[in-house]
């Protein structure tokens, strides 16, 4: 990276300050707003399947306590009967749209590298 800044310096002839803008402008429109708007239709179909997820587990918790009274169950085991099923039929919905929320992570995970390599290779150029 420091020699792609002194090389965009040198062949641009521009202050360093007007680089490590330009740089700025050209990683975050190519990397960052890309992976942006990605996380932000993630968010959006999550939002939209909330609705769905609250009438199934509404349905899982309406059957699991019929099972469970019909078998003479104690009401903790029919809760975590619950918790498992409603865990296992929103990641099932989640996988089915392409929207798992830890989807959602990679923008930071990939702006916080890029900011520390930047950051560094400034940092040894001075």
């Amino acid at each position: 990276v420091e020699f792609l800044l002194q090389g965009i310096h040198q062949y641009s002839s521009l202050p360093w300050w007007a680089v490590i803008m330009g740089t700025t402008i050209v990683l975050r429109t190519f990397i960052t707003v890309p992976l942006a708007v990605h996380q932000n239709k993630i968010l959006a179909q999550i939002e939209l399947l909330k609705p769905t997820i609250i009438e199934y587990s509404e349905a899982i918790k309406h059957n699991i306590v019929i099972k469970c009274r019909r078998e003479n169950l104690p009401s903790h085991v029919a809760s975590m009967r619950y918790k498992k099923e409603v865990r296992k039929m929103t990641k099932e919905l989640y996988s089915q749209e392409g929207c798992h929320p830890l989807k959602v992570a990679f923008l930071p995970w990939t702006q916080i590298p890029l900011w520390i390599i930047i950051s560094f290779s400034i940092r040894n150029m001075s």
